[in-house]
């Protein structure tokens, strides 16, 4: 309902105005009587509104709603004029797109101001480690700004320095070390392209050789001056590019894009004559704590070539000139990267700055829980995961969605999912220590890339083999790592959490709650490491649900997402106690009266509100919107939602079981309490 507040009076200032006394008396008459007549439409509207928001009858006077800070943003936004029950889309978000209003981004602008400024977004604590190195990240880089020689010069050095050792004598042994290093550790190419997948244990190499200087030949001479200062060597940029040039000519050409599959171990002897020595090989890799066995599988991209390059380096000579080479490969990648829109100032190099400061992925997360992390809202979000577990697994139980065999394994890899925020895996990362900065950029870059790398160890020696989620995925408040089983929530969704109270849940759970359940449904729809069994009963259900819930019309590539939004909703309205007073109209801010029931959707809505760019071609963004609130019960009975409104609950329900499809009465489980 839209707000009725009355008018004010305006008192006449001119020398006509009736006296002071009868002037007041006036203006107090008009006041009363234009609100005695606002009151009364209000009462009319509450007994004519639209069944659909509930107001039936006068609320009560007292009011203990659980979220008025919340419903004051919708009031920004929500359309009161459109019945929620013919179009919650347009309820929603059509305001949204109209006055083209975001989720709130004030704590990363508030980011993004202490980078660049290092005056700490909360004051009441102090810069810590994360923050001093960020922010000097930031800094060196903005000084880096049309200095693209000497970045390139200091990148070269430090490069040697770093990976002193295996550049030194880059036999077969150093120079395969190297290129295993300078890709795993420092992010950065070489003459191979380098990838180690922990999960699979999976090493892909791939030829990546450069046969022409230009236009890298600054990092050429820088790469030559580097090696030549470090190991004290005559050494000239002409000798390095010859080098260059009659390898390349040994080259077979074209180079396939054929790959080539070797399992360790089994089929040692083919990967010694056909790629590297398996102990090189070997003890590269263990520089940087990789450990291959049995299982492990090499992929070789270029396989002929890289053969040629083994050969080149396993001759005992030339070790200046090939470190220079291998170096080059390197540095010319760096530079390519980091100054790839030119050597000119111009007031986007501050933005990709700024980009390149929030790169840094896990010193940027660490920045985020020494800003703004807090135990008590972590215990919520702990809380909450921990009851949306219990809310799924008893549903996937109960519903026989899963073949027994598989409910024992899906119980035990929902019990390994664990939920990170900007502190739940602080104690992990203040394992490894924070880099001390530099006013050098090169050097940031390099120490950032540690790291990030140890983190990443530390990581893989904690992850578990099999992972509810085949493949890391990431919406816009949630990521899923395949590898570890975790689920990452956004700054934004991590800050929009209630720290617990009494009404923390019906706070959370349509946000915080909704989120975590759509990744775990994700997670268990797209599986593909089911039984035979599980697979045919996915595809019974979702078979039933396009026949009942959307008619047959979603046939897309987010089709998966929308039936796990569907079986998301369902799962959190069994994740918590709701009040008795579910349904029940309270004053929730100003003038708007709505339940906790009513509020639970609108704040699941607000976060179905996404870009009309991100809606597929050729679907009706209202219909869409749609599909989870009518396979729940919940909604209609909320906005009291007629049988033929568009809205109305599909009361043909799917499930898995002895028969199919048959309904869920979710009247039975509505006060499911998982705590």
């Amino acid at each position: 309902m839209t707000d009725s507040r009355p008018p004010t009076v305006k008192q006449d200032k001119s020398e006509n105005a009736p006296s002071f006394a009868y002037g007041e008396v006036a203006a107090v008459v008009v006041v009363v009587a234009i609100a005695t007549v606002a009151v009364g439409a209000l009462m009319l509207r509450y007994n004519t509104s639209s069944s659909s928001l509930g107001m039936l009858h006068p609320p009560p006077a007292s009011s203990d709603f659980c979220c008025s800070e919340q419903v004051e943003a919708f009031s920004s936004y929500i359309k009161r004029s459109v019945d929620p029950c013919r179009n919650f889309f347009d309820y929603t978000c059509s305001n949204m797109y109209k006055f083209n209003i975001t989720a709130n981004t004030s704590q990363s602008d508030r980011l993004v101001q202490f980078v660049s400024t290092g005056i700490s977004p909360a004051p009441e604590r102090r810069r810590g480690p994360a923050g001093n190195f960020v922010h000097a990240y930031f800094q060196s880089c903005v000084r880096s700004i049309g200095n693209r020689g000497s970045f390139v010069s200091n990148m070269a050095v430090n490069l040697a320095r770093f990976i002193h050792d295996a550049l030194f004598r880059p036999g077969s042994r150093n120079s395969l070390e190297f290129i295993v290093t300078v890709a795993l550790k420092y992010n950065l190419p070489s003459v191979l392209l380098v990838n180690y997948d922990h999960r699979s244990s999976k090493l892909f190499l791939r030829f990546n050789a450069r046969c022409k200087v230009a236009p890298f030949y600054e990092a050429m001479n820088a790469s030559v001056s580097a090696v030549r200062g470090a190991r004290n060597v005559p050494l000239t940029a002409e000798e390095t590019v010859k080098f260059m040039t009659e390898l390349c000519r040994r080259f077979p050409y074209p180079v396939t894009a054929r790959t080539r599959t070797y399992k360790f171990g089994a089929q040692n002897s083919a990967v010694d004559s056909e790629i590297w020595n398996v102990r090189d090989i070997a003890t590269a890799l263990s520089a940087v704590g990789v450990t291959l066995d049995n299982a492990s599988v090499i992929n070789v991209t270029g396989q002929a070539q890289i053969k040629v390059i083994r050969d080149v380096f396993t001759s005992k000579a030339d070790y200046g000139v090939k470190a220079a080479y291998l170096l080059w490969h390197s540095v010319a990648a760096a530079s390519d990267r980091f100054f790839s829109n030119g050597n000119r100032l111009d007031l986007k190099g501050f933005e990709r700055c700024m980009r390149r400061a929030a790169s840094i992925g896990d010193l940027w997360q660490r920045l985020k829980e020494e800003m703004f992390s807090s135990l008590e809202r972590d215990a919520e979000v702990t809380a909450t995961f921990a009851a949306v577990k219990k809310a799924i697994l008893h549903d996937v139980e109960s519903s026989m969605l899963l073949d027994v065999g598989d409910v024992t394994r899906f119980t035990r890899m929902l019990a390994d999912i664990s939920v990170t925020t900007a502190a739940a895996d602080a104690t992990m990362r203040r394992r490894v220590e924070v880099p001390t900065a530099s006013p050098d950029f090169s050097e940031n870059i390099l120490h950032g890339e540690e790291y990030s790398f140890a983190i990443s160890e530390s990581n893989n020696q904690t992850s578990s083999r099999e992972s509810l989620f085949d493949q890391s995925f990431s919406t816009d408040v949630v990521t899923a790592s395949s590898g570890r089983g975790q689920l990452g929530v956004s700054l934004e969704l991590y800050l929009s959490t209630q720290p617990t109270s009494a009404s923390s849940n019906i706070a959370n759970m349509p946000t915080l709650g909704y989120e975590l359940a759509r990744s775990i449904w994700r997670g268990i729809l797209r599986n593909k490491h089911w039984n035979a069994k599980t697979k045919e009963n996915l595809r019974s259900f979702e078979n039933c649900f396009r026949k009942n819930i959307t008619k047959n019309m979603l046939r897309w590539e987010g089709e998966e997402d929308e039936i796990a939004a569907a079986l998301a909703m369902a799962s959190i309205l069994r994740a918590f106690q709701r009040p008795t007073d579910w349904y029940t109209p309270k004053s929730a801010w100003s003038l708007w009266y709505m339940s906790h029931a009513q509020f639970f959707h609108i704040s699941v809505g607000v976060r179905r509100c996404r870009m009309k760019s991100k809606y597929p071609p050729g679907i009706n963004p209202a219909w869409l919107m749609a599909i989870p609130f009518k396979y729940v019960e919940d909604f209609s009975e909320a906005f009291n939602c007629s049988a033929d409104s568009d809205m109305a609950v599909v009361r043909a329900q799917c499930r898995i079981g002895a028969q199919i499809p048959t309904p869920i009465d979710f009247t039975v489980t509505r006060f499911y309490n998982t705590t």
